[in-house]
C-alpha cells in the first residue's frame, strides 16, 4: 500500500507483515511539496521504486496517473501540469535503447 502526508513533504509505501506484526514503512521520498495527489507505480518494471524527476519544468503535478496511454505496454504518466497551468499533460514512457528493435 502506498501512502502520503495530506499536507505534502513525504511518500511511503507500507509491508504488509502477514497477520502478525505492525506494517512496515518504507520512504519514497521527503521533501517534495505535492504528494496528497500521487501515485506509485513500476514504471520500468524492474519490481523496484526508485523515485525519479520526470520533468523538472514542472513544480507542483497534481492528480498524476500511471497509464499506458498508447498501448505499447509501457506504463506513461498523465496529470494536471500545476495548479494554475490549465492544461493536462502526458509524459509517455520512451523505451531503452537496449529494448529498441
Amino acid at each position: 500500500m502506498n501512502a502520503c502526508k495530506y499536507t505534502g513533504d513525504q511518500m511511503a509505501w507500507f509491508e504488509n507483515p502477514g497477520k502478525t506484526g505492525a506494517w512496515e514503512q518504507h520512504s519514497l521520498a521527503t521533501g517534495i511539496g505535492e504528494t496528497r495527489t500521487a501515485r506509485v507505480a513500476d514504471i520500468n518494471g524492474d519490481e523496484t521504486f526508485t523515485a525519479h524527476d520526470v520533468d523538472a519544468g514542472v513544480t507542483a503535478p497534481t492528480h498524476g496517473e500511471p497509464v499506458d496511454m498508447d498501448g505499447d505496454g509501457r506504463l506513461d504518466i498523465v496529470a494536471a501540469a500545476e495548479n494554475v497551468a490549465n492544461e493536462v499533460r502526458w509524459w509517455r514512457n520512451e523505451p531503452t535503447a537496449a529494448a529498441r528493435p
